[in-house]
């Protein structure tokens, strides 16, 4: 199970990259769904939102 979230952060990672968004967005929602818990992927999850104040509550959650 660890290898297959880690899978899903390197594409997400990859995506983010390429400048896709909103596939990075679509894997990291499902990620943190799964992982509530998981600081690397509310981090990542904020360069893929757009909207400010999402990326903010994401950050937020590394914070906390």
């Amino acid at each position: 199970m660890a290898e297959q979230n880690n899978q899903a952060l390197q594409t997400a990672e990859q995506f983010l990259r390429e400048g896709r968004k909103q596939e990075a967005r679509l894997t990291l929602v499902e990620y943190v769904r799964g992982n509530p818990s998981s600081t690397r992927g509310w981090w990542m999850l904020s360069f893929a939102l757009t909207d400010p104040k999402q990326q903010i509550e994401c950050v937020e959650r590394v914070l906390r």
